[in-house]
């Protein structure tokens, strides 16, 4: 049943403004009221519970810049793990030892493939601190996060694919 509300009356389901976030507290959220509608109905709660209702910009700019962030770290990882493999090395030693380190070792090396195995893991080991200082950065601006996404658009352009619920 679909009615009109009154004002200042709140229903199950009802979206308001003035909504706030821990997660993003300089947003302008919106809230979503989910206290259950026979409580609402019958005036029986005291607090009303409601999920944030953030911009899909400012989900961009903070979540979905991390999930891509995530993801490209992966694929650093993975490129370092390749270029071990090729160098008959284990990968665990990334867990243990420095990135200098690894890579002072790959640069013994003098065939033209060592000298490429090694090339791949130091750009791989700088991709992955490039990410890793991005990601932890307290000043990091809105332009910095959308170059990023957009040197990954195809990283970005899956985790976007993946929030979409249709059926």
């Amino acid at each position: 049943m679909l009615r009109r509300l009154n004002p200042g009356e709140f229903v199950q389901g009802t979206i308001f403004t003035c909504g706030l976030s821990d997660s993003y507290p300089a947003v302008a959220a919106l809230g979503l009221l989910i206290t259950a509608r026979c409580d609402t109905a019958q005036d029986k709660t005291d607090v009303y519970n409601y999920v944030p209702v953030i911009p899909v910009e400012a989900w961009i700019e903070r979540d979905g810049f991390e999930l891509v962030a995530k993801r490209a770290l992966a694929n650093e990882l993975g490129k370092m793990k390749s270029a071990l493999t090729d160098a008959g090395m284990a990968h665990s030693i990334i867990e243990f030892v420095e990135h200098e380190a690894i890579l002072a070792e790959l640069n013994v090396g003098t065939s033209r493939q060592d000298k490429a195995v090694a090339k791949r893991f130091e750009q791989a080991s700088r991709g992955m601190r490039a990410i890793n200082k991005l990601l932890g950065s307290a000043d990091r601006t809105r332009e910095d996060v959308l170059e990023f996404l957009d040197v990954n658009e195809g990283l970005y352009k899956s985790v976007i694919k993946d929030l979409d619920v249709t059926p």
